[in-house]
């Protein structure tokens, strides 16, 4: 199971035969239905950060210097503290 940032939870399942399932809609975020397989497939943003003194977090995600950073991520609501 992954969690994503908006207190979602994007399930999915692993066979008895060791296929993954899951629901139709979560194509948009993941890839290898019916294979032995999951990938985790989020959307990529670029934070410029360079004119913060620092460091700065995203929830969710982790911790970064104050440069330019490309996260990839699921859909939700992130905050973002320097």
């Amino acid at each position: 199971m992954t969690h994503d940032d908006s207190g979602g939870i994007h399930s999915f399942e692993v066979t008895e035969t060791g296929l993954v399932t899951y629901a139709t809609a979560r194509e948009p975020f993941f890839d290898g239905l019916n294979t032995s397989q999951l990938t985790i497939v989020g959307y990529s943003v670029t934070i410029d950060a360079t004119d913060l003194s620092g460091s700065f977090s995203i929830s969710g995600i982790g911790s970064f210097s104050a440069a330019v950073h490309t996260v990839t991520t699921f859909p939700g609501t992130k905050e973002l503290n320097s």
